[in-house]
């Protein structure tokens, strides 16, 4: 290993590594599609139901409970008293598991690198367990988070209110997306590839922690340097 190499080692060792793809609750779009539950008339959860999207993508809708709802315009009660309110006619459409414990997915006809949408849930004073996951094409679990216990949703008697929520990925590997719990819905389900700049990125590094790596890096790089000074040449004489 040359001299340079060994500093540079050095320094990738002191710099924090890159950070890994998580859930989020904003995402930026470099190409999207956007469903928006508009299509009349709704649908029940008997029977899987295909939707097209944009960008030649399309996805599957499906629920575990015949009561969940697809295209649904009436109103969806997210809880009165310590409640998130309701949604109503005036959302023109969403989708939800109309169910304490029901799963509904979204399955994918193209892998995507971003899934997302405006989420909300039936809320209680008791703590409440709200599931989104994302599975591979092999429907691998990718991820999952419980936003009921990390990003608690809260419109106390609201209308038509939620908080965006969804995942990216480094790479475009979600074929579907899972939500589960507390009669929990979703509008504006968009997938996509994100834009540049919301790129997974390394951790932000501060400046301090920037110029202690590379000091030591430098520091490293002159004891070398001395040393090599300080060590005579072995020569083999004949």
């Amino acid at each position: 290993m040359t001299t340079l190499s060994r500093a540079a080692a050095l320094l990738a060792m002191a710099v924090p590594a890159a950070s890994a793809a998580a859930p989020v609750t904003s995402l930026s779009y470099e190409t999207s599609a956007i469903y928006r539950f508009d299509v009349f008339p709704t649908n029940w959860g008997a029977v899987p139901i295909g939707r097209t999207l944009a960008e030649g993508n399309s996805f599957v809708w499906e629920s575990t409970s015949p009561m969940s709802v697809l295209d649904f315009y009436l109103d969806y009660d997210l809880g009165d008293l310590f409640g998130n309110g309701r949604w109503d006619e005036r959302r023109h459409g969403y989708a939800g598991t109309n169910d304490p414990t029901a799963r509904m997915s979204f399955t994918f006809d193209r892998p995507t690198q971003a899934v997302g949408g405006l989420i909300n849930y039936y809320r209680t004073f008791r703590a409440t367990s709200v599931m989104l996951r994302i599975f591979d094409a092999a429907d691998v679990l990718l991820e999952s988070v419980d936003i009921g216990a990390t990003a608690p949703i809260s419109t106390p008697d609201g209308t038509n209110l939620g908080a965006f929520h969804g995942f990216s990925r480094p790479t475009a590997d979600i074929s579907r997306f899972e939500l589960q719990g507390s009669r929990v819905a979703i509008d504006d389900l968009a997938v996509g590839r994100l834009a540049p700049e919301r790129q997974a990125v390394p951790l932000p590094v501060t400046l301090p922690a920037t110029a202690l790596s590379l000091a030591i890096a430098l520091g490293a790089l002159a004891l070398i340097r001395r040393t090599r000074r300080r060590t005579p040449d072995l020569k083999i004489r004949p």
